[in-house]
């Protein structure tokens, strides 16, 4: 398994839905904030990219990192989140 950081800017609200739906057909997921998920998969960056690109648009942005060096962060979300980015990331 691989552990990627995937951000992203969606404008449109029913489109972001169905955008992050998807994030979460991954294996294991965990919101980072309310543009970046991180996920674990065993797909590559690419594969990634190539699975997001069929649900945006020319005006959408979308980031996919390969993560392994070092992290840190103030203030996630839960207590749960911030154990699932300490294991993964």
């Amino acid at each position: 398994m691989i552990t990627y950081i995937v951000t992203f800017d969606i404008k449109d609200p029913k489109r972001k839905e169905i955008f992050i739906a998807k994030l979460k057909e991954e294996h294991s997921w965990c919101p980072i904030h309310d543009n970046a998920y991180a996920l674990r998969t065993e797909k590559t960056a690419e594969e990634l990219r190539l699975m997001l690109a069929k649900i945006t648009i020319i005006a959408d942005r979308v980031f996919v990192i390969k993560t392994g060096r070092e992290a840190v962060w103030i203030n996630t979300y839960s207590e749960k989140n911030s154990e699932w980015l300490k294991k993964y990331l």
